[in-house]
């Protein structure tokens, strides 16, 4: 099923099985709760197009990805560190 905010990102929801999927461009993200349900999407896109699978998800369009006890938590620090480091910003004390 699409998503009706996001045109590129889809979900299947079968009984307690959820896997989503975004595509941006030429990257993509498969994740779920089942990984038999993940691997038969990436044989099914694979099929079709070319793919390169890269491991555990650690930065998409610039965010980075972390792992945490309860899910994920995306954030921008490296990018907020580039922007202090280039214009020169210090926090005061």
């Amino acid at each position: 099923m699409a998503s009706s905010a996001n045109p590129s990102l889809f979900f299947k929801r079968s009984g307690r099985v959820h896997v989503v999927f975004l595509l941006y461009v030429d990257d993509m993200i498969i994740t779920g709760n089942d990984d038999a349900d993940i691997a038969r999407l990436q044989e099914d896109i694979s099929v079709r197009f070319e793919m390169k699978k890269l491991g555990e998800l650690n930065h998409f369009l610039g965010p980075e990805v972390e792992r945490v006890k309860d899910g994920i938590f995306i954030g921008q620090q490296g990018y907020a560190k580039r922007i202090v480091d280039r214009f020169g910003v210090h926090q005061g004390k």
